[in-house]
């Protein structure tokens, strides 16, 4: 990907974008893609403001969903595109990508690899297209640090007014520098006390577009974007040792730290005060299972895709895609000079020119988030294709679509929404006839089964059995047992009772052993408050109080006539629903109206407990 092209497909005809305006059915104002215009450096000052503006928006999401969150609950901003991530298969393991090999590289065999493997255009970046229009890519990045000692040179200044001397890095020519030899960066070797912070550079190469930096053979590429980045330490003190090659600190400062104690040791960058890492980076892209480009170069890879389309659909996807990434830079070399020292994750522990503890593997951390920035990068681009740019600025410098197949490209843009949500209709119905045939089965398998047994006449015990043992039917049993109700459905799930009958009631006098009573004694009970509980002088058995129900009024002094009463002499004999502790306690209390027999035959009413006399 050129470094600052702004088509990379010389195409004219190619205007596409895609739509988010789902409500309505309609292109988007901005869908479309940058071409030039006749203002080139209004069309450079925008697009410096706006490619800058990505990179910054991509950064931010990669720290937040991919790097930090990464195989964890999807963070809130995340659910933005199609999918949270690109894939992506790290490797720390891999060798040198350089031709130079074991010259050039610090590392034999434990550099770094990230490989995306097939995206896939429908699944990862919302273009919503028939299997066959659809295309998949391929980006793999391999860096490693670099060797800089056989290839630094010092220069002593020949300034006056300075004493410092400059460090030149050599990795082949640079055209924007006045410099004669392969001078590719350089860089004061003393800076000024107060410069406390990194400085990051780079370079990059592309074999089929032009470029002002002419790598040495050593990191010669044909058939890759090469790139080399430079990092300056600035007096950056560190609080410990650090063995990342490319962060490399081992030099004892000779400035204390203004926060710590007298005498504690930090660090500086070792010698020399640059330090360097190198990138290739391949892209393939696949129209089909068995029509792919070679692993090679962006421009390489996009022109010779361009040829292997089927479909016309496919080929305007595709060049949209492509031309749309080049123009807004997605690339690690953009990422990285765009953001300067911004770019670098080991500044979340930096303050005030103090750099805190880093891991012997900060350099392969920092590449890791730039590559995640790049892949953001890419999923934004189809979206910002698709909306237009977020900097209205920009419009003016956007091709629309003209033909039909690029309109319809605008209105095929797959974008998450918080105003909308996918769900399956499938699953959906599934779910409803299964739970609605469950509830069915729930409602009409028990009369199903007793109409069965019926007609079949077999089962009926377990049948009864399984209805005796519901809760309404033992309530029914219960009620049934002390004569209350006349029932009936007494077979059946809902026993009940003619209109307009009583039930029985709770007899509560012994608190221990509640009981259901039916009839006069039930309806005395019934009145009774909490406040009679226990005391004895109001029961209706009670050895102070006679209750006697008999068909003939008796006078007190009078004797009941034996022809009238026929009971035993010593027989007492209560015929009311009494507990066992009531029946005690009235055998043992003479009766008024007999020295020694009581006999009462009939049940006591509420009228009886009005006549009856009480013993004073």
């Amino acid at each position: 990907m050129s470094e600052s092209s702004i088509t990379g497909v010389s195409d004219d005809s190619i205007l596409t974008g895609v739509w988010t305006d789902w409500s309505k059915g309609s292109i988007s104002a901005g869908c479309g893609f940058i071409q030039e215009s006749e203002s080139i450096d209004g069309l450079y000052n925008d697009y410096g403001k706006y490619i800058a503006s990505l990179i910054s928006a991509s950064t931010a999401y990669a720290d937040q969903c991919y790097v930090s969150n990464s195989g964890g609950a999807p963070a809130q901003g995340c659910s933005l595109f199609v999918k949270r991530q690109i894939p992506q298969i790290i490797s720390r393991n891999a060798s040198c990508p350089f031709p130079g090999k074991s010259s050039i590289c610090l590392r034999d065999n434990t550099n770094l690899q990230i490989d995306t493997g097939l995206v896939n255009s429908h699944d990862h970046f919302g273009i919503n297209a028939a299997p066959q229009d659809r295309f998949t890519w391929r980006n793999v990045v391999q860096c490693g640090p670099l060797n800089i000692r056989n290839y630094t040179q010092i220069i002593p200044s020949t300034e006056e007014w300075s004493n410092s001397s400059t460090v030149q890095l050599r990795y082949g020519k640079s055209f924007d520098a006045n410099k004669t030899g392969p001078v590719t960066f350089e860089w004061p070797e003393h800076v000024p006390s107060n410069f406390q912070d990194y400085t990051i550079k780079g370079k990059t190469s592309q074999p089929s577009w032009p470029s002002d930096y002419e790598p040495i053979p050593e990191l010669q590429q044909d058939d890759a974007e090469m790139a080399v980045f430079f990092l300056a330490g600035n007096n950056v003190r560190f609080l410990g040792p650090v063995d990342d090659e490319f962060f490399a600190a081992h030099k004892p400062s000779v400035v204390a730290r203004p926060d710590s104690p007298s005498g504690a040791q930090v660090y500086q960058f070792d010698d020399p005060v640059v330090h360097a890492l190198g990138c290739t980076i391949r892209d393939q892209i696949c129209l089909s299972k068995d029509r792919c480009t070679p692993l090679t170069e962006w421009t390489q890879a996009i022109t010779a895709a361009v040829n292997l389309t089927v479909s016309d659909m496919q080929r305007e996807s595709f060049k949209a895609w492509s031309i749309s990434n080049d123009a807004l830079g997605s690339t690690i070399y953009n990422t990285v000079v765009t953001l300067g020292f911004n770019g670098l994750i080991a500044r979340k522990t930096f303050s005030d020119g103090v750099q805190r503890p880093l891991p012997p593997d900060q350099w392969q951390l920092e590449v890791e988030h730039w590559a995640a920035a790049v892949m953001a990068m890419f999923q934004r681009v189809s979206i910002e294709q698709a909306t237009g740019p977020a900097d209205t600025s920009m419009y003016k410098h956007i091709s629309r679509p003209s033909t039909k197949i690029q309109k319809h490209l605008c209105e095929s843009q797959k974008v998450r929404s918080t105003s909308h949500t996918s769900f399956s209709v499938l699953g959906l119905s599934i779910t409803l006839i299964l739970g609605g045939a469950i509830i069915l089965l729930e409602l009409v398998d028990e009369p199903l089964f007793r109409f069965i047994q019926r007609r079949g006449k077999f089962g009926s015990y377990k049948h009864l059995e399984w209805i005796s043992n519901e809760t309404l039917q033992l309530q029914r049993m219960a009620h049934e047992e002390v004569g209350a109700g006349t029932w009936t459905g007494t077979d059946e799930s809902l026993p009940t009772t003619s209109r307009g009958e009583r039930l029985a009631t709770l007899n509560i006098d012994d608190r221990k052993h509640p009981r259901l009573v039916f009839g006069s004694a039930g309806s005395a009970v019934g009145k009774s408050s909490d406040s009679d509980f226990g005391d004895e002088q109001h029961h209706p058995l009670s050895t102070q109080t006679t209750h006697v129900s008999s068909p003939t009024s008796l006078k007190i002094d009078e004797k009941p006539d034996s022809s009238q009463y026929p009971l035993s002499p010593q027989t007492t004999h209560i015929a009311s629903p009494t507990s066992p502790r009531d029946n005690e306690k009235v055998a043992t209390s003479p009766h008024p109206l007999s020295p020694s027999t009581t006999h009462v035959d009939s049940p006591i009413s509420p009228q009886d407990h009005e006549k009856a006399p009480s013993s004073q």
